[in-house]
């Protein structure tokens, strides 16, 4: 574990950990790590990906930490948004490291076989102490979370009912945010299609008038042609892919509007993007209390 310390760029250690996770406790599990969103990627790009994935293994950034966080990630990877975790914060390890700080003044300038040996014997009564704990901190997070829900569910079910506001709507309003950051930062699928569409049309248009001005004796006739009847197959096996039962013309209106979205896609993405860098980082300041302090 020392050595692992000093090697904290290394994705190793924490697959390795997570992998006697999977084996010692098996599915259904979470662990808390101030970077849980790249973490997840390393696990699932790794050789446990797979397996992670069947025991339904969980990656999640912890209360603090994680306000700090990208609020995109926040939404969903905070303990806040999740089921399951109560009133867990997942900085056990956070406290264990500062607890072992108190042996920084024996172990300074101590040789490196007593070094090891002072860390051990602190982390052995560190395991010690707290298993004789371990029934008493379990039935204190028990009570406290039933003071919680004594406390706030009448005043949660005042404030339902005063604003007509169901259980569902609550949920729902964290996809919705959600789907909302993310419409700014890439553009709706829908609107992708269109847009791939009108330049497969565009294509075919230019085709056509190049055939039509081409001479049916000219020697590039043949040529343009070809090319028109490409594009033509290209427009056909697109419209077929995606289902688009109704061809777009050039006098349909959603041509027209995809055309102009096209023009101005560049710039109309921009604004987007900075829209939503802005009520993400409110939403930031928010959770940090920072909001209003310039």
């Amino acid at each position: 574990m020392v050595t692992a310390c000093f090697s904290v760029n290394s994705a190793k250690y924490a697959l390795a950990i997570v992998e006697q996770v999977l084996d010692i406790c098996g599915p259904d599990q979470a662990i808390g790590h101030d970077i849980g969103c790249s973490s997840r990627k390393t696990i699932l790009s790794s050789l446990l990906g797979q397996r992670a994935k069947d025991l339904n293994l969980q990656v999640v950034i912890n209360a603090f930490h994680g306000f700090a966080h990208n609020h995109v990630c926040q939404l969903q990877n905070h303990l806040l948004y999740l089921a399951g975790l109560g009133i867990e914060d997942l900085k056990t390890c956070e406290r264990i490291f500062a607890n072992s700080n108190s042996t920084a003044a024996l172990i300074r300038h101590a040789s490196s076989f007593h070094w090891m040996q002072f860390l051990d014997l602190h982390f052995d009564q560190w395991d010690s102490d707290k298993y004789l704990e371990l029934s008493q901190f379990l039935f204190n997070n028990y009570q406290q979370a039933l003071r919680i829900i004594r406390k706030y569910e009448p005043e949660l079910k005042d404030f339902q009912l005063t604003h007509g506001i169901s259980d569902e709507d609550i949920v729902s309003w964290h996809h919705e945010e959600l789907e909302y950051l993310r419409n700014c930062s890439e553009e709706p699928d829908s609107v992708t299609l269109a847009v791939k569409y009108v330049k497969v049309l565009e294509k075919l248009h230019f085709a056509d008038s190049a055939q039509e001005g081409t001479m049916a004796i000219n020697a590039e006739y043949a040529s343009a042609l070809r090319r028109y009847e490409l594009r033509l197959n290209e427009v056909a096996n697109f419209e077929q892919n995606h289902n688009i039962t109704e061809h777009w013309t050039r006098d349909h209106p959603q041509y027209n509007e995809a055309l102009e979205y096209v023009r101005q896609r560049t710039f109309i993405q921009a604004i987007e993007e900075l829209e939503g860098l802005v009520v993400q980082r409110l939403a930031e300041l928010s959770k940090a209390n920072l909001a209003g302090t310039g």
